[in-house]
């Protein structure tokens, strides 16, 4: 709760524009967890890193996105 209250948190709706792009990427990957792709597409559209206790299912949908795994 503290990390989605914190002001440096961006909250980002799956409206169509973004559910259509992450249904794009699940066909391209073949990925079928979508919360894991929208991960994937919301840190590839801002140039951010994914920070994560489970990288290997991101790396599986993108090996070149910055992961910092804890």
């Amino acid at each position: 709760m503290r990390l989605l209250a914190a002001p440096i948190t961006e909250i980002v709706p799956l409206d169509d524009r973004a559910a259509r792009a992450v249904g794009q990427l699940c066909s391209v990957t073949g990925a079928a967890d979508i919360v894991d792709v929208s991960v994937v597409w919301c840190a590839r559209e801002r140039g951010h890193a994914v920070v994560t206790t489970d990288p290997d299912d991101l790396r599986r949908i993108d090996p070149t996105l910055r992961i910092i795994a804890l």
